[in-house]
C-alpha cells in the first residue's frame, strides 16, 4: 500500500511513478450539510478510474485521467489526508483505491 503524507513540495511526493486507480466521492461534505447536491452531477457514490503521477498533497488538487475516454477529473484543493486510502479536499471526502502501478512515467 502507498502511504500517504503532507507533501510541501513536489520533490516529496511519489514523483516518477504512476498509477493506475479508482477514485471514489464517499461524501459531499460541504453540501451535505445544506441538503444540496452538485450542479455538476458529481455527487456521492461518484467513481473514476484513471491514471495518475502524483499522489494526493494537501494545497494541491488532485488530478486522475481516464486516458482511454481522454477526460481529466480534478478536484479541490486537498485539505487533509486521512490515511492511506482516504483524503479530504474543500468540498468533498474521496476514497482511493491503487488497481495497478504502471510502468515509470514521463517527466
Amino acid at each position: 500500500m502507498i502511504e500517504f503524507k503532507v507533501c510541501k513540495n513536489k520533490e516529496d511526493t511519489l514523483q516518477g511513478n504512476k498509477y493506475f486507480a479508482k477514485l471514489s466521492k464517499i461524501s459531499d461534505d460541504c453540501l451535505k450539510e445544506l441538503g444540496m447536491v452538485h450542479e455538476n452531477g458529481i455527487n456521492e457514490g461518484f467513481e473514476f478510474k484513471g491514471n495518475f503521477n502524483e499522489i494526493p498533497t494537501v494545497g494541491s488538487s488532485f488530478y486522475i485521467l481516464d486516458s482511454e475516454k481522454l477526460e481529466l477529473f480534478a478536484t479541490s484543493i486537498v485539505t487533509d489526508i486521512i490515511d492511506s486510502e482516504t483524503f479530504k479536499t474543500m468540498n468533498s471526502t474521496y476514497s482511493i483505491k491503487y488497481l495497478q502501478k504502471l510502468e515509470k512515467s514521463f517527466g
